[in-house]
């Protein structure tokens, strides 16, 4: 059966044109990117085929390779469209390739050299087939396509001279499955260099003394080791977003009158202006509002102070009570700036907060 796509799509299956699709999860980008895949397989004037010169097509080898005879199949050299072979396709993830190369499969075994006859619900007539035998051949073509991350395609067009750019080669891919355990090593083996033989040892390049550094400070910060690896991980898995970061972090420092060389401690200007970014129109306001709340709550509660704070004060021996820090909090005259109107939230919703919901 016929996908029936809308203009949008459509305009996704020109050939001729770099496109760029760009919709939400669920709206049909993988099976536009299939069915344009599937195009260039058939279509015999395209400028892919009409501007590059072929290239080599090894035809399979090996008896059973395909069932059709070959005087029903067009010859591999003699196609006009594109192998799948010379069909790149590229992915972030193993999975994604896995699906996309799926469809791909489906959609080309969909295809049929006559016209559909009466039940053949899924067959998609295509008269640029000349005979079935020619989707047999492009089905076992895509066994060798190119539909894969781009460390995979990378991977293979080094490794004919992998023994030239790698001392210790390998065609080793890390599975997705091993990569988070793999990571988890890695950073281990971080936390236990101690001096600098350690870290040469260990394979750290640059200043050792430096990264030690770093690394102390890093998990001071974080609270430990094991909160350290968990925000490392996510970034070494957004490593694109690190980097971005890491340029609007200069750029901001260099707007508002700051040099940064990129290397040292950021000014916590910088900073500041970061975290206020987001709130800076609001944050004035819904301080106001939430305060006005907050005394309305704390009065509220006061009114039988005789009844549940002074027995509570009483049995844990103290007034330094969450109840009566939200009490001075509600009562304290307002900040103007809009940074410390955020620190007063904070201070807020810590009070609100239990020990256990902290943890």
């Amino acid at each position: 059966m016929m996908i029936r796509f809308n203009r949008s799509q459509r305009l996704g299956l020109d050939l001729d044109k770099h496109i760029a699709l760009d919709a939400g999860a669920g709206t049909g980008k993988t099976t536009v990117m299939a069915e344009r895949y599937v195009q260039h397989l058939l279509s015999h004037e395209q400028r892919a085929t009409l501007l590059l010169p072929p290239g080599p097509r090894e035809p399979l080898n090996g008896h059973g390779s395909l069932r059709a005879p070959p005087k029903q199949r067009t010859s591999q050299k003699e196609w006009k469209a594109l192998l799948p072979s010379e069909t790149v396709a590229i992915t972030f993830t193993k999975k994604a390739a896995s699906e996309l190369k799926s469809r791909i499969r489906a959609r080309v075994a969909q295809t049929r050299s006559s016209p559909i006859q009466s039940g053949d619900v899924d067959g998609i007539f295509d008269p640029r087939i000349r005979d079935q035998a020619d989707v047999e051949m492009l089905l076992s073509s895509l066994d060798e396509a190119p539909i894969s991350t781009i460390d995979a395609f990378l991977s293979q067009l080094v490794s004919p001279h992998l023994d030239s750019v790698a001392i210790h080669p390998s065609r080793e891919q890390i599975a997705e499955e091993r990569s988070p355990l793999l990571t988890r090593e890695v950073l281990q083996s971080a936390w236990r260099i101690r001096t600098v033989s350690d870290a040469l040892e260990a394979g750290v390049r640059g200043n050792v003394a430096e990264f030690i550094s770093a690394r102390n400070r890093l998990a001071i910060l974080l609270g430990g080791q094991e909160r350290a690896a968990v925000v490392l991980s996510g970034m070494l898995g957004k490593s694109l977003f690190v980097e971005e970061s890491h340029r609007a972090m200069g750029s901001r420092a260099k707007s508002i009158g700051h040099f940064w060389d990129g290397r040292s401690p950021l000014p916590n200007e910088v900073l500041m202006d970061m975290f206020l970014e987001p709130v800076r129109d609001i944050a004035v306001e819904y301080t106001q509002i939430l305060q006005g709340l907050l005394v309305q709550w704390t009065d509220h509660f006061l009114v039988y102070s005789t009844h549940y704070v002074a027995p509570c004060e009483l049995e844990i021996e103290t007034s330094l009570t969450r109840f009566n820090h939200l009490t001075n909090l509600a009562r304290e005259p307002l900040p103007e700036n809009p940074i410390e109107c955020i620190q007063w939230v904070w201070q807020v919703a810590l009070a609100s907060t239990s020990a256990s919901q902290l943890e």
